[in-house]
């Protein structure tokens, strides 16, 4: 049985990976010993582990020494080799190179933490950090021959946006030494072919969950029950959800939100500034839900569709679970959002930057539709995710191409 290496940010601790990353181990571990790396050493461990998987803590502070991690980042052939091509491209910032220094510092650190558990392995290993960060570049410090060195990508580890200031420090060297970048999307994987580097073997494999007992509930009425699904974060953008329902006057809603996260206590006074007292609008939130508590809300409730407004997605789990339910999604079509919804066939895409006018003419839409088309569209809901999203068969074709690394 061979073994992986494996760094999380948090799992099996805290709740943050959890839903996306145990059932990837439940699979996993059937062909794999697996040993897991998980840089959180606060949150305590909430998931269970098959008895071949183990797990150690990560604590970057723990001797992390300033004045030794900058000596050895200056000593690196890699540090100049970065800095002269964002020299000869023009791209040279001071923030680019404090952020580069700190990601070095960040590596050599990480590199003397993997060193001694790798020594311990056996002498060929699968590498595998599920995030495409400073552990990529760690791990193939540590790589030896025989090893196999992999990175799933998903949103944030890809994309160039304002959050992360256009900037992601050594991410063609650091991604030189590796055997397969997993994405999780075609969108990202050609994103990060056009912006990075395009020769490194990468493949598409879509993340999903499992089967649902039986389909959420569902009747004919008058009224829209929507369901939103996310982190309150700026990226996210609920707040244009209030704003949206805030304008519209002529379609009764009921709205549910489950999630909580930083704009709590802003998403909550705009609702009770734009939605409050509006008699064709009533709202509830209900804050963080375990997935399992979620997941069975949703196949007790009715909605009609569930509503996704961010600016910025890989694929979001929350739509491939309601899928699963066979309730349709209306998401706004950033990121791999297409590869899930079907404009009209189990949903609706939104524009990015979409207006209350296009908001408006969506929900027009989707009420005009007879009983029978609304149901067509959740049947085809569920066969996207039966097709596509299926928990079990893709994490066991993932398995397979591990194996035959």
């Amino acid at each position: 049985m061979k073994t992986i290496l494996l760094v999380t940010n948090s799992f099996p601790f805290g709740i943050a990976e959890a839903s996306f990353i145990r059932p990837e181990i439940r699979i996993l571990s059937r062909d794999f010993r697996i040993c897991i790396v998980a840089r959180n050493v606060k949150e305590e461990q909430t998931t269970r582990l098959p008895e071949n998987v183990s797990v150690v803590r990560y604590d970057a502070k723990a001797g992390y020494s300033v004045g030794r991690l900058f000596l050895k980042t200056l000593g690196s052939k890699d540090f100049y080799r970065e800095l002269w091509e964002l020299c000869r491209h023009g791209n040279f910032r001071g923030f680019k190179l404090k952020k580069l220094m700190r990601y070095c510092m960040r590596v050599f650190h990480f590199t003397q933490f993997l060193e001694p558990i790798r020594a311990k392995l056996p002498e060929s290993v699968i590498l595998y950090t599920y995030w495409n960060d400073y552990s990529v570049y760690a791990l193939s410090k540590i790589k030896r021959p025989g090893d196999k060195l992999v990175s799933r990508l998903h949103r944030a580890d890809i994309y160039l946006t304002a959050s992360n200031r256009h900037y992601f420090p050594l991410k063609v060297i650091s991604n030189a030494k590796t055997d397969l970048l997993a994405f999780i999307s075609e969108q990202g994987m050609q994103y990060f072919k056009e912006h990075f580097c395009s020769e490194i073997p990468a493949q598409v494999f879509y993340l999903g969950v499992k089967p649902q007992k039986s389909q959420a509930p569902f009747s004919e009425k008058e009224s829209l029950n929507i369901l939103s699904f996310s982190y309150l974060s700026p990226v996210k953008r609920v707040s244009r959800i209030i704003e949206c329902l805030g304008k519209l006057n002529d379609i009764p809603v009921h709205w549910v939100h489950i999630g909580d996260g930083t704009e709590r206590e802003k998403v909550t006074m705009e609702a009770q500034k734009y939605l409050a007292g509006k008699e064709n609008i009533t709202y509830t939130f209900k804050g963080a839900m375990e997935n399992e508590d979620a997941l069975r809300y949703i196949s007790e409730n009715e909605f009609d569709f569930l509503l996704n407004v961010s600016e910025s997605e890989g694929i979001p789990v929350t739509m491939m679970e309601c899928m699963s339910f066979g309730v349709p999604v209306v998401a706004t079509d950033v990121g791999g959002v297409s590869e899930l919804v079907e404009d009209g066939q189990n949903g609706y895409l939104l524009s990015p930057e979409f207006s209350f006018e296009e908001f408006y003419k969506t929900l027009q839409t989707y009420q005009n539709l007879s009983y029978v088309q609304k149901c067509t569209l959740r049947k085809n809901a569920l066969q996207t995710w039966e097709n596509k999203f299926n928990e079990e068969t893709n994490i066991c074709r993932y398995s397979k191409t591990l194996q035959n690394l």
